[in-house]
């Protein structure tokens, strides 16, 4: 996903330091920006479920992180 999909650092809200990675999709149902899922979730919503494309479990992730902050 950071090679392929990667297009900058972001900061959250109350922090100065920038360590959310931000990636891009490009085409397809899920083009936009979304946050880098972390491991625990990629795994958890990916490759537990038989998800093997990597748009699906980032934009599974923003729900995620939307619903349960």
């Amino acid at each position: 996903m950071l090679e392929k999909m990667f297009k900058r650092y972001a900061t959250c809200p109350s922090c100065t330091i920038a360590r959310n990675k931000i990636l891009e999709l490009l085409g397809g149902a899920f083009s936009g920006e979304y946050k880098m899922p972390k491991y625990e979730s990629t795994s958890a919503m990916g490759s537990n479920n038989g998800v093997t494309d990597t748009a699906v479990v980032a934009n599974g992730f923003e729900l995620f992180e939307y619903i349960w902050p």
